[in-house]
């Protein structure tokens, strides 16, 4: 079924019946690509570059989404799971891959918590062994740009810090986030602008995560001291909920 499917792409994406002369003539001056022109019944009809390798980049999204769809279906929705250690007052989280918690969603998740009545917190703990460690993709660089962040089971808005720099001062770049100390160290030496970049090291996805829910947590009226403590979960914790995103699968 999966096999057929990627034929299915293949052709959509490579057999167009008419292809713009000006797309081909572009194709051919570029030498860092391929291309592969098939006809309706998969004669070859163009051949660039064909048997040699590249970095895949973004076109592994196509099959991500393809391998995701088919195993989970479109009304899949990722979750996160919380307990709370009572005897020490540390709020827990599990990481269990969800790639759409962006500042809105870490909203949701501090508003429920709220509607439990929990109170102050002496900090939060953050369990991101869901991924294997030191997972490494074809092209991945260790560059500021947002498309290369590192992925991590446990992550906040992608792996990436939105912020703007004027005249030595530092802000977040848009108003639903707040400004965390990860944030402003990465941003310290950044140029006037607004930039978007990565978190660079994938041990600081979980750590992020946990700064901006405590900044969160802290404007609902908790007091959380920012102490944020990277372990397994202990086994004497009560599990709180799974939050499950708002988005299920076909919107991600």
């Amino acid at each position: 079924m999966l096999l057929s499917r990627l034929i299915v792409i293949a052709f959509v994406l490579f057999a167009a019946p008419a292809w713009p002369e000006s797309a081909l003539q572009t194709l051919n001056r570029m030498h860092s690509s391929s291309l592969l022109l098939i006809d309706h019944v998969g004669r070859q009809q163009i051949a660039r570059n064909s048997e040699q390798l590249f970095v895949p980049a973004s076109t592994v999204k196509l099959l991500t989404a393809l391998w995701a769809l088919n195993h989970w279906g479109p009304d899949h929705r990722f979750s996160t799971e919380f307990y709370i250690d009572r005897v020490n007052n540390i709020l827990w989280v599990r990481g269990l891959g969800d790639p759409f918690l962006i500042s809105e969603e870490i909203d949701r998740i501090a508003a429920r918590l709220h509607q439990l009545g929990l109170k102050d917190l002496q900090g939060v703990g953050v369990d991101a062994r869901y991924f294997a460690k030191n997972i490494y993709f074809d092209g991945q660089t260790d560059t500021t740009n947002p498309y290369d962040a590192s992925v991590s089971s446990l992550a906040a808005n992608f792996n990436t810090v939105n912020v703007r720099v004027r005249n030595g001062e530092i802000a977040s770049g848009e108003k639903q986030t707040p400004l965390t100390p990860i944030a402003s160290k990465l941003a310290a030496n950044l140029p006037n602008g607004k930039h978007r970049i990565n978190l660079g090291q994938s041990v600081r996805g979980a750590q992020y995560f946990a700064e901006v829910l405590i900044a969160k947590l802290n404007k609902t009226g908790f007091v959380v001291e920012n102490k944020i403590m990277s372990a397994p979960i202990p086994n004497d914790v009560e599990f709180l909920f799974a939050h499950k995103n708002s988005r299920n699968l076909k919107q991600v």
